[in-house]
C-alpha cells in the first residue's frame, strides 16, 4: 500500500450519519429513471459538485494531482494518482467510502467530478472522462480521459 494512500486512511474519520438519507435518494432516483437518465443525473451532480470545489490553477499533472487530492482530503473521499499515457490520462481513485452509496453509483459521480476539474484545468472539451470496470477493483476505482 503506497505512503499517500496509508497517509490519507490514517487522517480520516468518515461519518455514516448521511449514508442511508443519500443511498435511499438515489435509489429512488433509479427506480424514476431509466439507466441513462439516472447515469447522467449522476455524472452531472459530479459536474456540479466540481464547480463547488474548484481548483487552484495548476501548471503541471503534478499540480493537478495534489490540489485534487487535497479537495478530496477535504471531504474524505480517497485520494487519486494521475499517471500519463500516450492515448490517455489514468486516474486511479482509492479508498472509496466502504460504507456508502454503492460502488457502480459512485463511479459514475466521480467521472464527472474529474471531468470537470479537468474541463477547468484545461482539457480539451472533446475528452471524456469514463470508468476502466476491466481495470477496477474494491480497492481502486479506474478513470480514463480519452477522446
Amino acid at each position: 500500500m503506497s505512503s499517500k494512500l496509508l497517509s490519507y486512511l490514517s487522517e480520516q474519520r468518515r461519518s455514516s450519519d448521511w449514508n442511508l438519507l443519500i443511498t435511499s435518494l438515489l435509489n429512488g432516483a433509479q427506480s424514476m429513471m431509466d439507466g441513462e437518465q439516472f447515469a447522467q443525473l449522476l455524472s452531472i451532480a459530479g459536474m456540479h459538485c466540481a464547480q463547488n470545489l474548484p481548483l487552484p490553477p495548476c501548471d503541471s499533472l503534478t499540480e493537478l494531482e495534489l490540489s485534487v487530492n487535497v479537495q478530496l482530503s477535504k471531504l474524505g473521499w480517497g485520494v487519486s494518482t494521475f499517471s500519463e499515457h500516450p492515448e490517455f490520462l489514468q486516474i486511479d481513485h482509492q479508498a472509496l467510502p466502504q460504507d456508502g452509496p454503492p460502488v457502480q453509483y459512485l463511479a459514475i459521480f466521480l467521472a464527472g467530478l474529474y471531468q470537470q476539474w479537468l474541463h477547468n484545468a484545461g482539457a480539451s472539451e472533446s475528452l471524456h472522462v469514463r470508468v476502466d470496470e476491466a481495470a477496477s477493483d474494491d480497492n481502486t476505482l479506474v478513470l480514463r480521459l480519452e477522446g
